[in-house]
Order: C-alpha cells, then sequence, then structure tokens
C-alpha cells in the first residue's frame, strides 16, 4: 500500500511540476509577444518613414532601428522551454493538440539552432 502511495504522489508531483512549466513558459511568450509586437511596430514605422523619405523623420528612424536589433525571444523562454524537454517532461503531456504544439516549437527551436550554429 506504501509504495501505490509514493507512486500518487510522485505522480501528482511531477503533474505540479509540468504545471508550473506551463504557467511559467505562458508568462514568458507573453513577453515575448509584447517584444514581437513593439518589434513589428517600430519595423513598420520604419518602412513608413524610409517610404517618404522625409528627412524631417530620419532621427527617429535612427532610434527606431538601433531597437530592431533583438532576438525574436528572449533566451529566458528559450532555456525554460529546453529545461522543459530536456527533463523528459515533453512526453508526459497528455493532451494531443498540446503535446502536438510542444512537439512543433521543438522541432522549430532545434532548426533555428542549427541555422544559427
Amino acid at each position: 500500500m506504501r509504495y501505490k502511495s509514493a507512486i500518487e504522489t510522485y505522480c501528482v508531483l511531477k503533474k505540479s511540476t509540468i504545471n508550473a512549466y506551463y504557467a511559467t513558459l505562458a508568462d514568458t511568450l507573453e513577453d515575448d509577444i509584447k517584444v514581437l509586437r513593439e518589434t513589428s511596430d517600430n519595423l513598420m514605422r520604419c518602412l513608413e518613414i524610409l517610404n517618404t523619405e522625409n528627412e524631417a523623420d530620419i532621427e527617429e528612424l535612427k532610434a527606431k532601428i538601433g531597437a530592431l536589433n533583438i532576438p525574436f525571444a528572449n533566451a529566458h523562454s528559450m532555456e525554460l522551454f529546453d529545461e522543459f524537454v530536456n527533463k523528459g517532461y515533453l512526453s508526459e503531456i497528455e493532451e494531443p493538440e498540446l503535446k502536438s504544439q510542444f512537439e512543433r516549437v521543438k522541432n522549430g527551436w532545434i532548426k533555428a539552432r542549427n541555422w544559427i550554429d
């Protein structure tokens, strides 16, 4: 009986850990999306400035171009995702659609790393 109780406790703790990763990943990805939106807005404004060729907007262009030199996602969210995958939690996801989405992110992350290297 103790053995079953220990297994049940382990399963509950593992599920709780996975849920904590979900919550943390969701928070960091929301931050990434915010940065991506801001970057997109800056890029659109830079394109508008370039398109109008208005010399009065050159200083704004200079200021905004520097902000475009940021990575797509912050390193923390990718490190967190790597940790999640490396601990084997990906195989613990029970919902097929969620698991498929995590697999796509994992495969995309692998491709991005290979491209960078």
